[in-house]
């Protein structure tokens, strides 16, 4: 990605992650819930496995991630703003990937509109993560 084009790029990707968080991600019935009321409601009536479970009790947290990312962006740390990117970016596709692989249960299925909003972002965001850790040196100030 070009010098610029990946903060936008990666803004971008950060308002679709958090966006669909809270679009539907799961249907039970006629009620419709957001990936945090969706992920507690999982925890309570399944025991989810390993690297699932992690994700799923660290989810509430991609939103303060993200705004990790922007304040580090801002403050001028584009490597650690990129880190916390891709961390923010793998976990959302980790857990929107699982969703839409669910299989539902007649009257409980997966919404697919909240997890597709979120991977889309989610890649959208590792993208510009990487290209930000491998051109950080190019976005800051050059001495006089």
């Amino acid at each position: 990605m070009r010098r610029r084009l990946a903060p936008a790029a990666g803004a971008l990707g950060l308002i679709l992650l958090v966006t669909g968080t809270f679009l539907p991600w799961l249907r039970s019935g006629d009620v419709r819930r957001n990936s945090y009321q969706a992920g507690g409601a999982l925890r309570a009536l399944v025991d989810l496995p390993g690297l699932l479970d992690v994700a799923v009790r660290v989810w509430p947290f991609v939103g303060l991630w993200c705004a990790g990312v922007v304040v580090g962006f801002v403050l001028g740390a584009p490597r650690f703003a990129a880190l916390l990117g891709l961390l923010a970016g793998l976990l959302g596709s980790v857990v929107a990937t699982a969703t839409l692989q669910a299989r539902g249960s007649g009257l409980i299925a997966a919404s697919r509109s909240g997890p597709s909003v979120t991977l889309a972002g989610s890649l959208i965001v590792i993208s510009a993560s990487l290209s930000l850790v491998t051109r950080a040196p190019t976005l800051t100030r050059r001495r006089s």
